[in-house]
């Protein structure tokens, strides 16, 4: 299932896990594409509702996502898939995570 096509049915209120999502570009510092890349254990819905079900945003919500995540707002998708991830993590009570920054050289 494509991106997109996962992204709607979630929109819709069908959280689905996507198991075989298309590979993801890896991009150098200067933003080339230098490779592609399959996302190991597939990729969850922006909430993480496909595997916690109890974490699932409203439809207005996910409708919100959907919108900025379609118009190219990277930064208030990235925010809101942060709250999403800090609700996750406060959910499972998983507290030793360590989120890297592509951006740096480590």
């Amino acid at each position: 299932m494509t991106n997109e096509e996962q992204l709607q049915k979630w929109v819709e209120g069908e959280s689905i896990h996507n198991h075989n999502p298309p590979p993801v570009s890896i991009v150098d510092q200067h933003g080339n594409v230098v490779g592609t890349e399959k996302t190991k254990g597939g990729m969850c819905c922006p909430d993480f509702s496909c595997c916690q079900p109890e974490l699932k945003w409203p439809k207005q919500q996910r409708e919100r996502f959907a919108e900025v995540h379609r118009a190219g707002n990277e930064e208030e998708a990235l925010s809101m898939q942060m709250e999403a991830l800090v609700g996750l993590l406060d959910y499972t009570e998983t507290r030793n995570v360590h989120i890297a920054d592509p951006t740096s050289p480590d």
